[in-house]
């Protein structure tokens, strides 16, 4: 009242401007006399007012605003009269009428002020009237106010800095009070400028007085862009230093953040106006308060300047310890206040990652810290966390060297695939599906630099089920990020390098799920990178699995094939259409998935696909899958041939492209495998087609291959059963042979010769020609070498081949010699028959001697009184992988075919290690690659030999129906029967197609011994023929030899109602008594030989379940073992021997075998041979070394010289001499002094061009 009584004195008024008020008419305005006058009107107004009252007090207040403006006494009145009607809780603003008289007072006071010029105490009042009026009706003043007037009012106020802090929170109050448009209008109006030019004037200020100028200033900067006029007031200068001053006030501190925050959005230069006058301490200083309003505004600041200028903020937050100090701790000790905050922090930790500087981030180790946030609070910390980390592994591709070992040390020593898994595992995270795709794009970062030695952690079964598990989900729900999920599977599931995870992807369906991607619409990306990761999963599980029906169990070939069958030539191009076509090559890979296939019948969906017009490279891929699963079998071949598939593929040799031919010569080579579909071909002249493809694609080494392997069949096939004749084939394969010039296709040529070798006409027909030159060339060529890895072992071998059967003689040296006598045989001139068959000399060879030929070996020390161990032909070694194990190792033999031997010759042969498989050759180990793979002899002692001590055996006795069965020994024969069932047994045991009566007879019919009968005993091959009530069941083909039976092969029946009686084991049992039978008349008869066997290869198991029994194996023993524990002794002591030396210092000779096949394991196992064991017994046996010129050979069937003879007389060259010596030797030691006595060898001599 006091402050009343001085404005009514202050003499700021008239007295014409005195109002009076009578007390009789209370509402009617007079003059006011004195200071009485005006406290009696504030009282009765303030104290008598009410509900009833209060609207005729506003409308007279009005009238005398209109009526006497600019009246510093009313004025005063009016502030004093309506706070304390304002203050009253029992006045409510019940009528309609009051916001309207409100709103005339309102405007009467505007023009009021408009007469009364710069008062600022004055207009302060009036502003109150105007807070307090807008705030008592704020749902109708605020819309009726004049912005104009209300403008000129906080603008007069805000003239003065002392009046601008006291109006300060009316200001602020009508502020708020006001819609955006309105703020928009007063700041247009110049109110924002008034006001923010007082920020600056904080020294001495009270943080109350201040906090309503930043507070006004705030809500203007809202609707305020930050023009250059702003920038150059430098406010920011003056909030910094209010932000240190008012540290403690969070209020002020909160509104000052705020504001710079609103700035940092729309100007980059204010930001670096900021960082330059030091901001970053303030910043500093705010965050050490741990208040979390203040920590809301600083941070929202922070992450304005980093929206706007991440690197540039990064640049100096990383020089301020403190600063960095303060948001690592804001995390790590959970200080923020709250879950938000904690969210904001880790969203500025990851700009400053994604922006880099790796020695900081692990001197804060700031991946640590983002992933326990993001574990701790999922829901808001999972996505800012994630991206940090993002950010930290991009940098790994633009970063400097030594940054990306910082990261890694980081990345790769804190198990982060931990993190990943738990992210995926988090049912608050992965059910946001952009957060899900950063899970997935950060794990394939990771992938991407992960180290060696780091993936193996990647691998553990809790990882990948749960990635697997996530990986099924998150494909299914969120198929917009398909893309990424498929991208970061293929990535992970590449760099796989164990069997346990592989086997946790297929058992979680991980294929059934990839394969539903494809199933319905898809984008091209989409289709080419999960067709890419179906690859790789068919690599995976083809590598570690090996079974494949799983995929075919998901339709995952249906669905690739229906979506190639879509596929226009352009898509066949593309890396999808290529992975395609690896895809079905692949599943096609092996026989029993192709089994597999074709039980499914896919062969119809493949041909389906041949059918569709298609380009040539995808057509030939069709082709060589159809080929593929027509090696499964017998049924497979008869299938394509009722389709007349062979006549398509004739069709494309004539016209089709070079990709198809290729593709068409190899499904040709695969069909022509079964003797009745080779008639086919032949009929439909598929030879001359082939030699016509040879002659025009002479140029293309991928199309003359694929014909030359076809051309070996019909050789190999066709010649060799008289057919066609060899003469055309092999002219032209002697062509390409001298004129090849790539090493792929003098490879496949070289292979050709050589099984043409196999023929005697057909490798003296190769030594007339002069292969053994271009072969001895190539075998030097590096590059030939490096483009076919197997021409060097295929050409040495036929060079082998020719320089153990044949010598080559020019025409010239033949008269100069004198040894045309040589040519002449027993009916004229000896010439090659190309049409012989390839396994019988050109006239009969018997171990019988003529008068001349007895006169001849006897002048060369031959006993002519005892049969002669002719052999026909010597092959040398063969060469192979061994079958008793996956590793890619050396497995030779030595292979001769002797004539006409004596039992007692094969008993010899037999006794040294020599065996047969059936026909007429025979076979001895000569050396492996381990140990433990090589085979071992096996013989069973008849006379302790008792089955009644084995149950399994004694059952089977019992159970064979003896009145039912017939044993018929006949000498061995062709019988249609027999023929028929064996036939039968191959294709069902064994898979292998259909042979001729003619490789029937070769196999078993033909022998390597003569029978005959000695002393009431019958030795010889034979047939066991047993019989089932009159039907033929089985067939064994047994040896019958001085010592005892050999069992060579046996065939029986696999009838469910037949195979129930074990015939395999019951006709061993039946031999077994056969030999204890005959050692009655023969005492020597003691042994059952059952030949190769080992340990470690379960189809030959059986061979060793005959106790007592005996072993024998060239490359490890020089004499037959009495027991398996001996044979476990002898192995121990060979590789005792042969990895350390004398003193027993350990020291290792590997042998390191070479492969090209990148999934084939590599022996590096003890090599094993027989050469220096046989030659050490020899030895011991004759008292000498063996004397390979000695040895006596026989020249085109007529003369007989010694081998040192035939080196002088033809001029060996150097080369072939030092074969022969090797080879002869080798096999003269190991067939033992006896045999080596009267030994003689078959040569071919041939006039060469």
């Amino acid at each position: 009242m006091q402050a009343l009584k001085s404005d009514f004195q202050s003499g700021e008024h008239s007295p014409s401007d005195s109002i009076q008020l009578t007390q009789d008419e209370p509402w009617e305005l007079g003059g006011i006399e004195d200071d009485t006058d005006v406290q009696y009107l504030v009282e009765g107004w303030t104290e008598q007012g009410s509900e009833d009252t209060l609207t005729p007090l506003l409308r007279h207040m009005s009238a005398a605003f209109s009526k006497y403006p600019g009246h510093a006494g009313l004025i005063s009145l009016a502030v004093c009269t309506i706070n304390a009607v304002h203050c009253k809780d029992d006045l409510h603003q019940n009528r309609d009428e009051t916001p309207s008289v409100a709103s005339e007072l309102l405007q009467s006071v505007f023009k009021s002020l408009a007469a009364i010029g710069h008062k600022p105490k004055l207009q302060q009042k009036a502003l109150k009237i105007v807070a307090m009026l807008l705030k008592r009706y704020p749902d109708h003043l605020p819309r009726t106010c004049d912005m104009n007037s209300l403008a000129c009012l906080i603008n007069e106020v805000s003239s003065d800095v002392e009046t601008t802090f006291q109006a300060g929170r009316d200001v602020v109050e009508i502020l708020k009070l006001l819609d955006q448009h309105q703020l928009e209008e007063l700041s247009t109006r110049g109110v924002y400028k008034h006001l923010r030019r007082h920020l600056s004037c904080y020294e001495g200020m009270e943080a109350q007085k201040y906090e309503p100028l930043v507070l006004g200033v705030s809500m203007l900067t809202t609707i305020t862009p930050c023009t250059n006029e702003i920038l150059v007031e430098d406010i920011h200068i003056a909030l910094i230093h209010a932000a240190r001053i008012f540290i403690s006030s969070t209020a002020i501190q909160t509104v000052i953040w705020n504001i710079l925050a609103l700035h940092c959005q729309e100007s980059n230069f204010f930001i670096d106006k900021l960082l330059a006058e030091g901001v970053l301490d303030a910043v500093g200083h705010a965050l050490q308060q741990n208040n979390q309003e203040t920590m809301e505004s600083v941070l929202r600041f922070l992450i304005a300047c980093s929206n706007s200028t991440p690197n540039s903020l990064w640049k100096h937050c990383l020089q301020h310890d403190a600063l960095m100090k303060s948001l690592v701790n804001a995390i790590g000790g959970n200080s923020c206040g709250g879950e938000d905050n904690i969210a904001n922090v880790c969203g500025l930790l990851a700009s400053m990652c994604e922006c880099g500087s790796s020695p900081k981030v692990v001197e804060y180790n700031l991946v640590s810290k983002l992933e326990d946030c993001a574990r701790q609070f999922p829901r808001t910390c999972s996505m800012p966390a994630i991206i940090g980390i993002l950010g930290l592994l991009d940098q790994f591709e633009r970063g400097h060297p030594d940054d990306k070992d910082i990261l890694k040390a980081c990345f790769f020593s804190e198990n982060h695939h931990l993190f990943i898994r738990d992210m995926l595992s988090n049912n608050d995270v992965v059910s946001n599906s952009f957060l899900v795709e950063l899970i997935y794009r950060s794990f394939v970062n990771m992938l991407k630099v992960c180290p060696p030695h780091y993936m193996p952690n990647l691998w553990s079964s809790d990882f990948v089920s749960c990635f697997v598990a996530s990986f099924v989900r998150d494909v299914a729900l969120f198929p917009k990020v398909a893309n990424i999920l498929i991208i970061t599977a293929q990535q992970f599931l590449f760099g796989i390098e164990s069997k346990a995870p592989v086997e946790i992807f297929r058992d979680l369906g991980f294929h059934g799920a990839v394969t539903n991607v494809i199933v319905g619409p898809v984008s091209q990306d989409l289709l080419t990178e999960t067709i890419a990761l179906l690859y790789c999963i068919l690599s995976k599980y083809q590598k570690y699995l090996t079974d494949l029906k799983p995929l075919l169990d998901c339709k995952m070939l249906d669905a690739v094939i229906q979506k190639a069958l879509t596929f226009s030539d352009k898509e066949w191009e593309s890396d999808c259409g290529k992975d395609i076509c690896n895809i079905l090559l692949r599943m096609t890979g092996s026989i029993d998935m192709n089994k597999e296939l074709f039980k499914r019948q896919y062969m119809d969906k493949f041909l389906e696909m041949l059918g569709s017009n298609l380009p040539p490279v995808t057509q030939c891929s069709i082709i060589n899958c159809i080929g593929n699963i027509a090696l499964s079998g017998y049924e497979a071949k008869q299938v394509l041939m009722d389709r007349m598939i062979h006549h398509m593929m004739l069709d494309t040799l004539s016209s089709g492209e070079p990709y198809i031919i290729e593709a068409s010569c190899r499904l040709l080579q695969i069909l022509a495998s079964v003797e009745p579909f080779l008639h086919a071909f032949l009929e439909a002249g598929c030879t001359g087609l082939t030699v016509g493809l040879l002659e025009y694609y002479r140029s293309n080494p991928n199309v003359c291959c694929s014909a030359l392997g076809l051309l070996a069949v019909i050789a190999i096939k066709a010649v060799c059963h008289n057919y066609t004749s060899l003469e055309q084939i092999l002219d032209l394969v002697i062509k390409i042979l001298k004129t090849a010039t790539n090493g792929k296709l003098f490879g496949s040529v070289t292979l050709v010769s050589l099984i043409i070798g196999d023929l005697d006409a057909g490798i003296v027909k190769l030594r007339e020609m002069g292969v053994h030159r271009p072969l001895a060339v190539a075998i030097s060529n590096t590059l030939y070498k490096r483009q076919s890895p197997n021409l060097e072992k295929w050409a040495s071998k036929l060079i082998e081949e020719l320089s153990l059967y044949t010598l080559g003689v020019s025409p010239t040296a033949v008269i100069q010699r004198g040894i045309v006598q040589l040519y002449k045989m027993h009916e004229g001139d000896w010439q090659p028959n190309l049409t012989s068959h390839r396994l019988q000399p050109q006239f009969p060879v018997s171990a019988k001697l003529d008068e001349a030929a007895q006169q001849q070996l006897s002048q060369l020390g031959i006993n002519t009184s005892e049969p002669i161990f002719r052999v026909g032909r010597v092959y040398g070694r063969t060469f192979g992988t061994c079958r008793n194990c996956e590793m890619d190792g050396i497995s030779e033999e030595l292979v001769i075919r002797p004539h006409g031997l004596t039992p007692h010759q094969y008993q010899c042969l037999i006794n040294n290690g020599w065996y047969r498989r059936g026909g007429v050759k025979m076979f001895r180990l000569r050396q492996n690659h381990s140990v433990q793979c090589c085979d071992w002899e096996t013989r069973v002692s008849v006379e302790k030999f008792d089955y009644k001590l084995s149950k399994q055996y004694s059952k089977v006795v019992r159970k064979m129906p003896m009145a039912r069965l017939t044993v018929q020994l006949l000498p061995t024969h062709f019988s249609q029967d027999a023929f028929i069932l064996y036939n039968e047994y191959n294709f069902k045991k064994h898979d292998k197609t259909a042979k001729s009566e003619q490789s029937y007879i070769e196999h078993a019919v033909d022998s390597v011994i003569s029978n005959q009968t000695v002393d009431g005993i019958g030795y010889g091959s034979y047939h066991q023929m047993y019989r089932l009530d009159g039907e033929l069941v089985a067939v064994s083909l047994i040896d019958i030899v001085p010592k005892g039976i050999v069992s060579a092969y046996m065939w029986y029946s696999l009838d469910k109602k037949v195979s129930k009686y074990s015939l395999g084991v019951y006709s061993a049992l039946k031999e077994i008594e056969m030999v204890r039978e005959l050692s009655k008349t023969n005492p020597e008869m003691k042994y059952y030989y059952l030949q190769g066997w080992n340990d470690g290869n379960k189809k030959l198991a059986y061979k060793a379940s005959y106790p007592p029994e005996e072993f024998y194996c060239a490359c490890i023993t020089p004499d037959w073992l009495p027991s398996l524990e001996a044979v476990k002794e002898a192995k121990e002591k060979y590789l005792q021997e042969h990895t350390h030396d004398q003193n027993g210092h350990p020291s290792p000779t590997p042998i390191a075998v070479q492969t090209t096949d990148k999934d084939k394991k590599v022996s590096t196992d003890v090599l094993c041979s027989a050469f220096e064991k046989d030659r050490a017994k020899y030895e011991q046996l004759t008292g000498h070394k063996p004397d390979v010129s000695k040895i006596v050979v026989c020249l085109n069937y007529t003369t007989y010289m010694y081998l040192g003879e035939v080196f002088s007389t033809f001029g060996v060259d150097q080369s072939q001499k030092e074969i022969m010596e090797r080879r002869f030797e080798e096999l003269l030691v190991a067939i033992g002094p006896e045999l080596g006595s009267q030994l003689v060898i078959d040569l071919k001599i041939c006039t060469c061009q």
